[in-house]
């Protein structure tokens, strides 16, 4: 048996995530993600193409019912191939203050 390490409950969104992703110096890859479930804490996604453990992106989160989006910041802290389908499930931990802006993107 396993015990859960969560700190936070995690949601079914059924929503289109967009993230921005600085992948080097002036160069920023913009990205189409697939919200697989989300928290307070984080959001777990499944994308195309894996992301490195310690990246910053930036993300647009869609507020249902409006053409808006809320902008966040998260830290990849994982990244999993779905078999040799192309695809990788990235575990992203929301982040504040400091460590969250475009200063912090690498």
């Amino acid at each position: 048996m396993t015990m859960e390490k969560r700190d936070y409950r995690r949601d079914m969104l059924p929503e289109a995530l967009t993230c921005e992703l600085n992948t080097w110096v002036g160069k920023v890859e913009t990205f189409i993600a697939k919200v697989i479930d989300i928290s307070t804490g984080g959001a777990r996604i499944l994308t195309n193409g894996t992301h490195t453990p310690g990246k910053v992106v930036k993300l647009a989160l869609p507020r249902q019912g409006t053409e808006t989006a809320l902008p966040g910041f998260a830290e990849v802290r994982w990244a999993q191939p779905v078999g040799n389908s192309g695809k990788f499930l990235v575990g992203l931990q929301f982040l504040a203050g400091e460590r969250a802006g475009p200063s912090s993107i690498a």
